[in-house]
């Protein structure tokens, strides 16, 4: 059964909105990863990073815990409750050009907030 599930994602044309969302909340994963790395690194090692005012701890930490909530935590989210309307209700997106617009809205609106920390 769970075979079935995961090759009809792979198969299905309706289900691109739902494989974007998918993507970015991997993409999302390694962004958050490498933030929380540079977090860690620079709260053990404050001198090793230098003394650049965006990448100080005060400034990294909101921009680590808010890529992982909102882009890796938020983007599967939503790319599972897309994926569970299609399956379970059984009929396809109303329009899958704006499902993918607004994956790129969502996308747009998390880096706009990182960089947004970044500056202060």
């Amino acid at each position: 059964m769970k075979e079935v599930i995961t090759l009809q994602l792979l198969r299905a044309e309706t289900h691109g909105t739902t494989k974007v969302f998918f993507l970015s909340s991997a993409v999302w994963l390694v962004v958050g990863t490498v933030l929380g790395f540079v977090d860690a690194t620079h709260l053990a090692a404050p001198e090793m990073l230098g003394n650049l005012p965006w990448i100080v701890f005060g400034r990294v930490r909101p921009m680590h815990t808010n890529v992982v909530i909102f882009g890796f935590v938020g983007s599967a989210l939503l790319g599972a409750s897309h994926y569970l309307v299609y399956t379970l209700l059984r009929t396809p997106l109303f329009n899958e050009r704006l499902g993918k617009l607004s994956v790129w809205v969502w996308n747009l609106s998390i880096i706009a907030g990182t960089v947004t920390l970044s500056l202060g």
